[in-house]
């Protein structure tokens, strides 16, 4: 299953096209309870940032991933800021980052 989070309408309408779970980050609900309400539990696997890198979006994350998962930032060059979320993701439940560009 893929759930795709997204603020705008138009781009989750998109993902729902195509088969895909959505949450809809404009809503009071956080984003675990989002992702709870679709697969029961308020983590995943993996999730993958395709932002490009911003703060809010990693530690929601960090956040819902769980323990031992992955987190991909597909690419991002920015070595200095990929060293600094490696050395956070050590001392977080995330076990795994995919440095890709």
């Amino acid at each position: 299953m893929v759930i795709v989070g997204d603020l705008i309408p138009e781009r989750l309408a998109q993902a729902r096209s195509f088969g895909c779970e959505t949450v809809d980050l404009r809503k009071d609900a956080t984003l675990a309870d989002q992702i709870a309400e679709i697969i029961g539990i308020p983590e995943v696997d993996c999730t993958v940032d395709c932002v490009g890198f911003e703060a809010t979006v990693l530690n929601a994350a960090m956040e819902v991933t769980r323990a031992g998962g992955g987190i991909g930032i597909p690419g991002h060059s920015n070595q200095k800021l990929l060293h600094d979320l490696a050395m956070h993701i050590r001392q977080s439940k995330a076990s795994t980052l995919m440095l890709e560009g």
